[in-house]
C-alpha cells in the first residue's frame, strides 16, 4: 500500500503509513489512527465483516433518509465545513489531476481482493450519474450487492 500511495503522490521517498496519509487527506493534524480504525469509526461496527455496501444498506433502512451524499460524508467525517462533495473528496484522496485508474482499482489494491466486484467506484459512479441527485444514498443501494466474508480494509 505504501508503494501505491507513493505512486499516487509521486513522491519517491513517501514511506509513511496509511494513517499519516489519511491525516494529510483530511487536513486533521491530530488524526493519528490507522485506516482500520478510520473505517470502524465510519461504520460504527466493531466486527466489520460484511462490506461497506451492507453497512450503507443498514444506514438507509429508514425510507425517510433524504440526505444528500455530501451530507452523508460530512456526518461520517464529522467535518462540519465539508461541503465539496464526494467527487472533490475522491480527487483529494488521490491528489492526481488526471486520475485514470479509478477508485475501484484503488480499493482493489487496498484490499488485495481480486474478486471484489461490487467496487465502490461502480456505486459512486451510479450515484453521480444523476446530476439532480437529492434523494440520498438509498436510491441505488439495492442495485448493488457486495457481501464479502472478509472486511478487506486491513493494513
Amino acid at each position: 500500500i505504501n508503494h501505491y500511495i507513493r505512486k499516487l503522490n509521486t513522491i519517491s521517498s513517501y514511506t509513511c503509513e496509511i494513517n499519516h496519509y489519511i491525516r494529510k487527506l483530511n487536513t486533521i493534524s491530530s488524526y493519528t489512527c490507522g485506516i482500520n480504525h478510520y473505517i470502524r469509526k465510519l461504520n460504527t461496527i466493531s466486527m466489520y465483516t460484511c462490506g461497506i455496501m451492507q453497512y450503507i444498506r443498514k444506514l438507509n433502512v429508514n425510507s425517510s433518509y433524504t440526505c444528500e451524499i455530501n451530507h452523508y460524508i460530512r456526518k461520517l467525517n464529522t467535518i462540519s465545513s465539508y461541503t465539496c462533495g464526494i467527487n472533490h473528496y475522491i480527487r483529494k484522496l488521490n491528489t492526481i489531476s488526471m486520475y485514470t485508474c479509478g477508485i475501484n482499482h484503488y480499493i482493489r489494491k487496498l484490499n488485495t481482493i481480486s474478486s471484489y466486484t461490487c467496487e465502490i467506484n461502480h456505486y459512486i459512479r451510479k450515484l453521480n450519474t444523476i446530476s439532480s441527485y437529492t434523494c440520498g444514498i438509498k436510491t441505488d443501494i439495492h442495485k448493488v450487492t457486495c457481501i464479502h466474508p472478509k472486511s478487506g480494509f486491513t493494513n
